[in-house]
């Protein structure tokens, strides 16, 4: 793995000194970039042995004559190569929720565009939200910080507690109307009753009186 951080560091470094003595052919160049354009960017997320959330990024669409970096100091061989897995798909693994990624993809060849940088891509990852499954979000599944499984912010027990109760006191009123209509639902409904009853029997008396009168 040293073996190939050294190979990469010194053929980024012949890009950055400009030592290629024809330069990249431009139409060379744009067909590198084109493979770089069609990347796609995904990540996934997973629990490590610790309970912690975890992402694993993967890169589609890689070809052979492009590699794909993540560059922190590229002169003390800081930096991480996208690996191909057993699916062929690239990744690097074990980033941590919130973090900020760069990657660089750079031209890979055997001519003079080897180490040229044909793009870079920054992900933010999001942070899990620890309160998804708690029995608050069970109970009010409309609150702001209940919807998502992840957010782009993170949500601490103290933030979540204080907006939770400026919610529920929003909302309060609106649960007041319902139990308002509720009950003159069921006022109406026991008029309609007594109403019925009252017909009823009064059908009935009057029936019976006109048998007498007979």
């Amino acid at each position: 793995m040293k073996k190939l951080k050294i190979f990469l560091v010194v053929f980024i470094l012949l890009a950055f000194l400009n030592v290629k003595a024809d330069g990249c052919d431009s139409n060379e160049l744009k067909r590198l970039k084109e493979e770089a354009r069609n990347l796609e960017f995904v990540y996934d997320n997973f629990t490590d042995a610790g309970g912690n959330v975890r992402f694993k990024i993967s890169i589609l669409n890689m070809k052979d004559d492009i590699v794909a970096l993540v560059e922190r100091d590229i002169y003390r061989l800081d930096f991480d190569t996208f690996k191909k897995g057993e699916d062929g798909v690239y990744y690097l693994t074990n980033y941590a929720e919130g973090e900020v990624v760069t990657i660089t993809v750079r031209a890979y060849t055997r001519n003079e565009c080897s180490a040229e940088r044909l793009r870079s891509k920054t992900i933010r990852l999001p942070y899990y939200n620890q309160f998804y499954d708690s029995k608050e979000c069970k109970e009010y599944p409309e609150f702001k910080y209940c919807k998502q499984e992840f957010n782009n912010t993170e949500i601490t027990q103290e933030k979540f507690d204080k907006e939770l109760e400026k919610y529920k006191k929003e909302i309060a009123p609106k649960e007041g109307e319902k139990i308002n209509i509720l009950k003159i639902i069921l006022i109406v409904l026991a008029s309609l009753v007594v109403i019925g009853v009252i017909t009823f029997v009064t059908i009935k008396l009057v029936k019976k009186h006109r048998e007498n009168d007979i």
